[in-house]
């Protein structure tokens, strides 16, 4: 069993300032999870891709998509969410930065994210690499059959504007299903089954320019004997 969610804060809040924690499950919302082609995502041909989805809920906290490896080292691959204006990127909502390090072949990379989204508006996630190169890149899985019916998927090199894809990339959205909302820490997690939890912080100030600095945040298991 989960049992309790506590930090340690390297210097007290100010006054009227908190730190809580948000703990959810997170569904699945959109998807499209057939894979038969591979891309070369950061190269000079396919510096960016786009795929354009319609949420079903009104809160997303995270993308997936579906590794292939990497060649050679590539620079950050920055992970996007944006609105549309036709078919192409208009306003950036949000940005996750993923290493090469976390581009494990064939797994699920995760981008994690705090929206609230418009369910009869249409958004696109947008993978990006800011220097192409022919020798260092990621490979993704997509597949060449238009399965998602909410959205394409596009491309672009360095210097072009957006191409259709035929296809559509491997993806999952995801949103939540909260089980605390704007909690202090300690937190007893003793009634939550032990699965797959979320936790997110969020600190509540009227001061801009203060960071809480949290030495660390622990997340413990009962411990059961015999």
């Amino acid at each position: 069993l989960w049992w309790k969610l506590d930090h340690e804060l390297t210097e007290s809040l100010p006054e009227g300032c908190t730190l809580t924690y948000d703990i959810f499950r997170e569904n699945i919302d959109q998807q499209q999870t057939t894979y038969d082609n591979i891309t070369y995502l950061g190269t000079q041909s396919i510096k960016s891709w786009m795929q354009i989805f319609k949420p079903s809920k009104s809160n997303l906290t995270g993308v997936s998509v579906l590794s292939r490896g990497i060649k050679g080292t590539p620079g950050d691959l920055k992970f996007q969410i944006y609105t549309l204006i036709g078919s192409e990127p208009n306003t950036k909502l949000a940005e996750f930065i993923i290493e090469s390090s976390d581009w494990i072949t064939d797994e699920l990379v995760y981008g994690a994210f705090d929206l609230e989204l418009d369910t009869d508006t249409y958004y696109c996630f947008v993978l990006t690499v800011d220097t192409p190169d022919d020798s260092n890149y990621y490979k993704l899985w997509v597949t060449n059959l238009d399965n998602y019916s909410k959205g394409k998927s596009r491309y672009k090199n360095r210097h072009s504007n957006w191409s259709n894809y035929s296809g559509d990339l491997y993806f999952k959205t995801y949103y939540p299903v909260n089980i605390y909302t704007d909690q202090e820490a300690p937190i007893d997690l003793s009634n939550i089954p032990y699965s797959n939890i979320k936790i997110r912080g969020k600190l509540n100030t009227e001061d801009t320019d203060y960071t809480p600095k949290i030495d660390k945040i622990m997340v413990t298991k009962e411990k059961l004997y015999d």
